[in-house]
């Protein structure tokens, strides 16, 4: 694979899960088009990519489970195995996926709790998140909350100033108005 001189400087394990799945590096630190991007320092498969590593592994999923303790969140249960070319089942992992209107943009909330379980199990099927590797629907949780936290710390409006006509004074003079002057 021919690289550019920012991917030369990429982290090895990015490097060398490019090369194995044949998923796409960016071109520069900007770049969201690929299958991998930063996002808030961290390194980020897209979701395609996830679906490009399990086809590649052998990685199958038992059908979700619904967890009904969080309304009116979603929450599923994914369960996953990795097998040989045999059909054995070598390597089993577990995760939650979740949506809700805090974490989703998009009305279907089913469909996304299950992607995001899905990655997830991928990414530990694989060991990719002791390398620091996480799935881009986890990105889309970070950007929101990111969002969020920016939306809190920002100054409040301070109020227009009160002009003189505007006031209301009662028969000796005081204002009766709740303004602050």
């Amino acid at each position: 694979m021919k690289l550019n001189k920012f991917q030369k400087e990429l982290p090895e394990f990015i490097l060398e899960l490019a090369d194995k799945y044949k998923l796409t590096l960016p071109n520069n630190d900007r770049d969201q088009n690929k299958d991998f991007w930063k996002c808030h320092g961290k390194w980020i498969v897209k979701h395609d990519g996830c679906e490009i590593i399990a086809k590649k592994e052998r990685i199958f999923f038992k059908l979700p489970k619904q967890n009904m303790d969080l309304s009116p969140s979603i929450s599923l249960l994914i369960e996953g195995y990795m097998t040989n070319e045999k059909g054995d089942v070598i390597k089993e992992e577990w995760s939650f996926g979740e949506a809700c209107a805090r974490n989703t943009k998009m009305p279907y909330w089913w469909a996304m709790a299950e992607k995001r379980g899905k990655d997830r199990v991928i990414l530990k099927l694989i060991n990719a998140y002791e390398k620091g590797l996480y799935s881009e629907v986890e990105a889309d949780e970070w950007n929101e909350l990111a969002k969020q936290s920016t939306e809190a710390v920002k100054p409040k409006q301070k109020k227009p100033p009160i002009k003189q006509k505007d006031l209301v004074y009662d028969e000796s003079g005081k204002v009766v108005d709740d303004f602050e002057l």
